[in-house]
């Protein structure tokens, strides 16, 4: 009986843990706070015309993990808010379509000079 509960035990939590998606960070960034005139266009890197909506510089941010709140910003691109950070903070995904707005989840950033700086992790 012993083992049979533990066996259920271990069962359950392996399902818990496997349905959570982890997905690479690849750029930590903080706006720039840069005031352009609505008139401004952006050329992109895929050569298409825009507005401009938000200038991004390279933030750095401790190495560990962080229980945030993540809304989604643009494609691949996340706004965290939290606690330990006394401005907005945006992460880069490697590819991320998952929507969220104002989504509690686990930031895990492991290696902030790497290509992946670490993972996010929505339950």
């Amino acid at each position: 009986m012993k083992k049979i509960l533990l066996m259920l035990a271990f069962v359950l939590v392996s399902l818990t843990v496997s349905a959570a998606k982890n997905y690479n960070i690849i750029g930590v960034y903080h706006d720039a706070k840069a005031n352009h005139p609505a008139t401004w266009r952006v050329v992109t890197t895929d050569n298409h015309v825009g507005v401009h909506k938000l200038t991004l510089l390279p933030a750095q941010i401790r190495e560990k993990r962080y229980e945030v709140k993540a809304t989604k910003v643009a494609d691949n691109l996340y706004m965290i808010e939290g606690k330990t950070f006394h401005a907005k903070v945006y992460i880069e995904m490697e590819k991320c379509s998952v929507k969220a707005k104002q989504r509690d989840v686990i930031m895990v950033i492991e290696n902030i000079r790497g290509k992946i700086k670490g993972r996010l992790i929505f339950d």
